[in-house]
Order: C-alpha cells, then structure tokens, then sequence
C-alpha cells in the first residue's frame, strides 16, 4: 500500500449526515482520496464511534446502510506497541503545534521551566 490516510470520525460522520456543515467537504476529501490513489484506513475504534453516531441519529438501516458502505476502507486494530512506536512523533508533531499556536513569550517561559 503506497499511499494511505487514517480516517477519523468527524469526516466519516460529516460524509453521511446531509444536515452536518461539512458534509459536502468531506465527500469531496474522499472522493479526491479515491482520485488519487489513496486507500482509507479506519481503525476499529473510529469505525464504532462513527458507526454509533450514525445509528442514534439517523438510525438502524441508515448505520447499517453506513456500515455497508464503510467496507470499502480498509480495517485497522492498531497494537498498544503500535501507539508506543509512534509517541515520539505525535510528540514532535504537538509540540509544533502547540509553538505555531502560542506568543512567544509564552513559549520562552515554558523552555525554561
């Protein structure tokens, strides 16, 4: 698998609804995906918090309908060693943020203590 994006719940979610504000973006994101040679991961964990979303709202045969059409990614259990493996980066990855998002001298504070 050359190229792959980890599916999160707030587009998958966003993708079924009509009424959800990003409903059209996130049906455009996945066809682009799809256009592009993208495959779809959606951990397990995901694919149930969507899922249970879909079913308390629009309910039983639209989150079987849902769940249907969510075959077509690619189904993930990610490992606990898994999670511990990738740490580092997600650390690198807030901390960056967490510089991109703050003033400065909040930053000079923070290195120092």
């Amino acid at each position: 698998m050359k190229h792959a994006v980890l599916a999160d719940t707030g587009p998958l979610y966003a993708a079924d609804d009509k009424g959800e504000t990003h409903h059209r973006r996130a049906l455009k994101q996945i066809e682009e995906l799809a256009d592009d040679g993208w495959h779809i991961l959606l951990p397990y964990p995901m694919l149930l918090e969507a899922y249970s979303l879909v079913l308390s709202r629009p309910g039983g045969q639209a989150a079987l309908a849902w769940l249907d059409q969510s075959s077509a990614a690619f189904l993930v259990n990610p490992r606990a060693d898994d999670y511990a493996e990738r740490s580092p980066s997600y650390e690198r990855w807030l901390i960056r943020k967490f510089a991109y998002s703050t003033q400065p001298s909040q930053l000079d504070r923070c290195a120092s203590s």
